[in-house]
């Protein structure tokens, strides 16, 4: 299994500036709390990693319950609320306007260098190896139209396609990119009369905010033809900061991240629709960063004597040799992953 280290530095801040992404949380907890604190918005789950039904509640964010697996030590939010429920919230809610409209705007330049064209050529380079031929590649989920205009616009793949944005793709007009001229699926169900239409899929950040990830990757597998490929971002609970900080982090809240898997339970789920795990990498190089920044937030926070050490002592040498050891043993939170369908 492929796993991939990357020479990058940076700080969380270029990506989520404190008081603009202070202010998203506090739009993000308003809203969360008004659209699902009805029970009828919500139901119990078993782990959507390995279908245990083993767990113990660990914390909640925005007055919702965290449980972990038992069995797999995924953590999710339990009881959770239903796909449509939660496109709804992207589509509509103040929150996910002021992500598009002021928080990806002002990072757009970062986010292009750092994410956008490492991630075009990352999966143009693997399907080269692996599925020289592919043509068509299909974008699942996605909730940022400044990365719908990029991947619609880059030159990989001859034919795109579109499938369940969580915005309203008539957005893409103000970016000069005709919408019409691609095919777009509208809704995750629809697509699966299109069997073995697709070389590559794309599923960035889709598993952290999908309620039902069978539903999910049941249909990624069924449009992909045989041998064909799937490529996913999330971060895993299994990584360095979100250990560290546990309850603490601010990277955990509902609907962004309901489920947080380990990376035993990405193992398992990958395994269980079909999937040859091909790579598998956590290239992360903010972990140290977001620990730090958590504690100048709020000194309170409990941290491990090891890491209170290294944030105290520590030079940017340091600091650049733990991220390097972090991704070698695979122990950051961010992960990459390439599938191949069986």
């Amino acid at each position: 299994m492929k796993n991939v280290v990357i020479n990058e530095t940076g700080k969380a801040s270029e990506f989520k500036p404190d008081v603009i992404f202070e202010k998203y949380l506090k739009l993000a907890e308003k809203d969360v709390r008004d659209e699902f604190s009805q029970k009828r918005n919500l139901a119990l789950s078993n782990c959507p990693a390995c279908r245990s039904k083993k767990k113990r509640i660990v914390f909640s964010h925005f007055g919702f319950e965290y449980a972990e697996c038992l069995a797999c030590d995924s953590v999710y939010m339990n009881p959770r609320p239903l796909d449509a429920k939660i496109k709804k919230h992207y589509l509509e809610s103040a929150s996910a306007s002021f992500w598009r409209n002021t928080l990806s705007k002002k990072t757009e330049g970062k986010r292009k260098e750092k994410i956008y064209e490492k991630r075009f050529q990352w999966f143009s380079d693997i399907a080269q190896n692996h599925l020289p031929c592919a043509t068509t590649i299909a974008d699942f989920n996605s909730k940022d139209p400044e990365y719908t205009k990029e991947f619609l616009q880059n030159g990989y793949f001859k034919r795109k396609i579109v499938i369940n944005p969580y915005f309203n793709i008539l957005a893409l007009d103000k970016f000069n990119v005709d919408a019409s001229s691609y095919p777009v699926i509208e809704e995750l169900a629809d697509s699966l009369e299109d069997r073995g239409m697709v070389d590559v899929a794309c599923a960035f950040e889709a598993i952290d905010c999908f309620a039902d990830v069978e539903l999910l990757l049941k249909t990624i597998n069924a449009l992909l033809c045989k041998g064909g490929l799937c490529f996913v971002t999330t971060i895993s609970i299994s990584g360095f900061d979100l250990q560290v900080l546990w309850g603490n982090s601010t990277s955990i809240f509902p609907p962004d991240r309901i489920n947080v898997f380990s990376r035993k339970g990405l193992e398992l789920l990958f395994k269980r629709h079909g999937f040859d795990i091909i790579e598998y990498s956590t290239p992360g190089f903010l972990d140290l960063d977001i620990v730090k920044n958590a504690l100048k937030k709020d000194s309170s926070i409990e941290l491990p004597r090891f890491v209170r050490t290294i944030l105290k002592n520590g030079d940017d040498q340091v600091y650049q040799d733990f991220q390097e050891f972090l991704q070698l043993s695979k122990l950051s939170s961010f992960v990459r992953i390439v599938l191949k369908k069986k």
